[in-house]
């Protein structure tokens, strides 16, 4: 898990700039890029909030895009089965990341 966030991490700070637009969506994806931790500074639980956002949230604007392996959604969706994981957080979890520093960033933040 730690090696296809730490891919997806990679790719989206050094493609930031592919992010179209000065709307609210694209402001709020390219915050939550440059706050990503460093893969041994993220939690599991932090690292599957990061999945969850490239599967449907602010990361979702690179979907497809290939870092010439796979395509990102690959990353957190092949990581997330491989850890036996759902795809999306339930309730418990998503009230656990409150605590994240990434909380302010992600999706569910802003319901």
């Amino acid at each position: 898990m730690r090696n296809e966030y730490s891919k997806l991490r990679d790719w989206y700070q050094l493609n930031v700039d592919k992010l179209d637009g000065d709307n609210d969506y694209s402001r709020r994806s390219r915050k939550l890029i440059k706050i990503l931790p460093k893969p041994e500074q993220a939690t599991d639980l932090e690292v599957r909030a990061i999945f969850q956002e490239v599967l449907l949230g602010l990361l979702e604007w690179a979907y497809i895009q290939s870092d010439g392996e796979r395509a990102m959604h690959e990353y957190a969706s092949s990581a997330l089965s491989e850890g036996g994981f759902e795809r999306y957080l339930n309730e418990d979890e998503t009230n656990q990341l409150r605590k994240s520093r990434l909380w302010p960033y992600l999706t569910p933040s802003y319901r």
